[in-house]
């Protein structure tokens, strides 16, 4: 397995991404624009981001920029409370996400919506979808995307790495990076999930704090406010001490595993998520 630092991997990634780190380094450039954002991260549901790729978010925010693509609305990750119906729910969660984004220097034309069912992005027609990647990819001119791995245990994981497949197709020198969330367990599940793909490993140290604070905008998802649903679900502080502790892995899509999606992909994320690990 590859370790390399902020710099390292943002060069596998994209060079605009080191020229403008490098700026950022000498003190002659902070935040790019949106419109000209570097790096491209298409989460699945909200917090997928700040646990998978958080500090690397943090390190395009704070050099060429950054966009974020939230694919689903949030509405269920509570079912059946009665405080917190889904419209009510998808809400909170979207402040959450944007006050997450705030850590690192980012704002609301950083962040855009595609409002898809949560839970059920499996089931929808992925090409119209695709074609909104794309169309963000061109705006921005983003050649660096970061979604997560199709080998999660997550049929809405599952399914966005097929729509980043989808769009590579018609951006083949766009660079996608695939990070593990629910198959994160440790280093070893990573490397024989992804078969002959090297993992590479971002050295998170500069930016745990940021990736620490970040997490912790996300009160509904760390059982802070809803506590009348049935199964609520809740993080487990061992798993995000696991995230914000651990390097973040990545692996290329050009090797990884062709995403499958099935209904019983989705894991108890209705219940308190936890699973045993090694320290990484």
């Amino acid at each position: 397995m590859t370790r390399i630092g902020p710099v390292a991997m943002c060069a596998l990634a994209a060079e605009r991404l080191v020229r403008r780190a490098a700026d950022r380094a000498e003190g002659a450039a902070g935040r790019a624009d949106p419109e000209r954002a570097v790096a491209l991260s298409i989460a699945a549901r909200l917090l997928t981001e700040g646990l998978g790729c958080g500090a690397l978010l943090a390190a395009a925010f704070a050099g060429g920029g950054a966009l974020v693509v939230m694919m689903t609305d949030g509405a269920e990750s509570h079912p059946g409370s009665a405080r917190w119906p889904g419209p009510r729910l998808a809400a909170q969660r979207r402040a959450e996400l944007l006050a997450a984004i705030a850590v690192p220097g980012g704002g609301a034309d950083d962040l855009t919506c595609l409002n898809l069912p949560d839970g059920n992005l499996y089931a929808i027609d992925p090409a119209p979808t695709a074609g909104r990647i794309v169309a963000l990819i061109d705006r921005t001119g983003a050649r660096t995307v970061l979604c997560p791995s199709p080998v999660d245990a997550h049929a809405d994981h599952k399914a966005t790495a097929r729509i980043a497949r989808l769009a590579r197709q018609h951006r083949t020198d766009t660079a996608i990076y695939l990070y593990p969330v629910w198959s994160r367990r440790d280093e070893d599940d990573v490397c024989a999930a992804h078969g002959a793909a090297p993992v590479i490993r971002f050295d998170t140290a500069p930016w745990r704090d940021h990736k620490r604070r970040a997490i912790g905008c996300h009160h509904s998802q760390l059982g802070l406010i809803v506590d009348d649903a049935p199964g609520s679900f809740a993080m487990d502080p061992a798993v995000v001490t696991l995230f914000v502790t651990g390097d973040e892995l990545f692996s290329t899509m050009d090797h990884g595993c062709d995403p499958v999606c099935h209904r019983n992909d989705l894991p108890g994320h209705r219940r308190s998520v936890a699973f045993p690990h090694k320290p990484v």
